[in-house]
C-alpha cells in the first residue's frame, strides 16, 4: 500500500518536462546504466527549510520519506558561490517503468496554485515556492519514492543567463 505525501520548498533546479537521458554522463557508468533503465529521467531538488542535514533527515523520516534511493543519498547539502549552505532533497520520476503492464509514465503533473493545469512555456526559476506530491510505499528491500507532481505555490520566473565571456 502506497502513501501520498506533500513535501513544501523552494524549487531548485526544477525540469519537469526535461527528459534527462544521461547524454552528459560516460558510457557504461552505474548512474547512466540506472537511467537507461527507465529511459530517461525527470528531476528536481527541494531546498528544505533547515540549517543541517540532521534536521532535515528527522523531518523527512517524520513524514515517511525516505533519504536513500536508486540513485544514492537523496538528502545532499550544497555550498553556494557565497560560501552559505542549502539542504536540498532530490527527486526524480522515471519516463517507463518496465515492471508495469502500461510501462510509460510521462513527465510529473504540474500544476499552478489555483489547481490549473501548468503553460509548459513559463519556466520556473529557482526559489519558486513548491509544493511536491510524492507516492512513498515499502518495497521488497526499502521504502520508495516516486515523484507524481508538484504545485507551483508561488512563481520566480527562470531567467537565462547570457552565455557570455567565461
Amino acid at each position: 500500500m502506497s502513501n501520498k505525501v506533500y513535501l513544501k520548498g523552494k524549487a531548485r533546479y526544477i525540469r519537469p518536462y526535461y527528459l534527462d537521458v544521461g547524454a552528459n554522463l560516460e558510457d557504461g557508468s552505474d548512474i547512466k546504466e540506472k537511467i537507461m533503465k527507465s529511459d530517461g529521467i525527470y528531476s528536481t531538488m527541494v531546498e528544505l527549510p533547515f540549517d543541517n542535514r540532521d534536521d532535515a533527515e528527522e523531518h523527512l523520516n517524520g513524514l515517511g520519506i525516505p533519504t536513500e534511493g536508486m540513485m544514492g543519498n537523496l538528502l545532499k547539502r550544497i555550498k553556494n558561490d557565497d560560501g552559505t549552505v542549502e539542504i536540498v532533497y532530490k527527486i526524480v520520476r522515471p519516463h517507463m517503468e518496465h515492471n508495469f503492464e502500461d510501462p510509460l509514465m510521462g513527465p510529473p503533473k504540474v500544476i499552478d496554485s489555483a489547481g490549473d493545469t501548468w503553460n509548459e512555456d513559463t519556466l520556473i526559476g529557482n526559489g519558486s515556492d513548491i509544493t511536491v506530491k510524492l507516492d512513498v510505499w515499502l518495497g521488497t528491500k526499502a521504502k520508495k519514492i516516486r515523484w507524481e507532481g508538484v504545485r507551483i505555490d508561488n512563481l520566480v520566473e527562470y531567467e537565462a543567463t547570457d552565455g557570455g565571456d567565461f
